[in-house]
């Protein structure tokens, strides 16, 4: 989809995507930039949830691998 930024610096979504994202007059986005420049148009109430760092957060919750990655790598691969 496409989207041209209006004079008034607006965009127009298409009813399709409104009805997929539940969207509403009034309802509120959020507009975020990732580190390739692409935009992220979220509805708030998602956004609210969104954890950027749930990845960091991830880590750790595991035990680590008796022997290291290397070790484990070896298993997955088949290798002694």
């Amino acid at each position: 989809m496409t989207l041209t930024v209006d004079e008034k610096g607006q965009i127009s979504l298409d009813e399709h995507v409104r009805e997929v994202l539940g969207l509403v007059p009034g309802s509120k986005l959020v507009l975020d930039a990732n580190e390739k420049g692409e935009l992220i148009l979220r509805p708030e109430r998602i956004a609210k949830n969104a954890d950027p760092d749930r990845f960091k957060k991830a880590r750790g919750i595991l035990p680590a691998y008796p022997g290291g990655t290397d070790a484990l790598m070896n298993l997955l691969r088949g290798e002694d």
